[in-house]
């Protein structure tokens, strides 16, 4: 088991150790499934890590996600075979905070601690690579650089987090919260996630102003989201 994480001063650029790509979990849901479980998410986590994927993506608000994700995690760590779970320290989780339902979120310090803390216990790790506060344009500016200040304590004061990020879909939001937060604490944030906008039929994300604007609030990595956006560009379930 790799040791927790060290303070921010400490720790190399999120760009230099985060992987190229990264397996989301969204759809161990009932989002996008009528019933997930172990079976359906076990086989896809083993598929993925043997075929060299070392990084996943969750959220509390995606239902059972990380309960599930969790729970293969620790069935192919007794794996005996070769292609048994890597060292914790070769693997990249990555999750969410703030957002509870479709229409409730909650960004204060104490739930994001406690989120926080839940999501270490339903993954069975002592840290977290990178914890996004989850779609920021539905809540106030100031409760986002809030939720960005615990996030921050946890990594520095707990080494529950290495790096700290924050997710959603407008791209001129995201830029304004990264500048914002940038002002406000004089720490950039380390990841700006957006999703559905680098693919067939969008690549507004790609586009110089949208870059320049994350290059000039110090953001280390964009990372784009849902690359068959939301299950457009996919065909249905029968």
């Amino acid at each position: 088991m790799a040791t927790t994480a060290t303070a921010s001063a400490a720790l190399p650029p999120l760009s230099a150790v985060i992987p190229p790509l990264v397996l989301g979990t969204a759809t161990f849901n009932t989002q996008y499934h009528p019933s997930p479980d172990l079976d359906l998410s076990l086989p896809i986590v083993r598929h993925a890590l043997a075929r060299g994927i070392r990084a996943f993506d969750t959220s509390p608000y995606y239902g059972p996600s990380e309960r599930l994700l969790g729970a293969a995690l620790r069935t192919l760590s007794h794996d005996p075979s070769p292609e048994a779970l890597p060292p914790r320290d070769s693997l990249f989780l990555i999750t969410k905070a703030g957002r509870i339902a479709p229409s409730t979120f909650d960004y204060s310090p104490s739930h994001i601690a406690h989120s926080v803390r839940r999501s270490c216990a339903r993954l069975a790790t002592p840290y977290l690579d990178l914890v996004y506060c989850h779609d920021v344009e539905f809540v106030p500016p100031a409760d986002v650089v809030s939720a960005v200040r615990e996030l921050r304590r946890l990594r520095d004061a707990e080494n529950r987090i290495r790096y700290v990020g924050i997710s959603g879909y407008p791209l001129p939001v995201l830029a304004d919260l990264a500048a914002l937060i940038l002002r406000e604490t004089g720490e950039p944030v380390d990841a700006v996630q957006s999703y559905s906008h680098f693919c067939l039929q969008n690549d507004r994300l790609a586009h110089d102003d949208i870059l320049r604007r994350f290059r000039d609030a110090g953001v280390a990595v964009v990372t784009n989201a849902s690359m068959l956006s939301m299950g457009l560009l996919t065909s249905p379930l029968n």
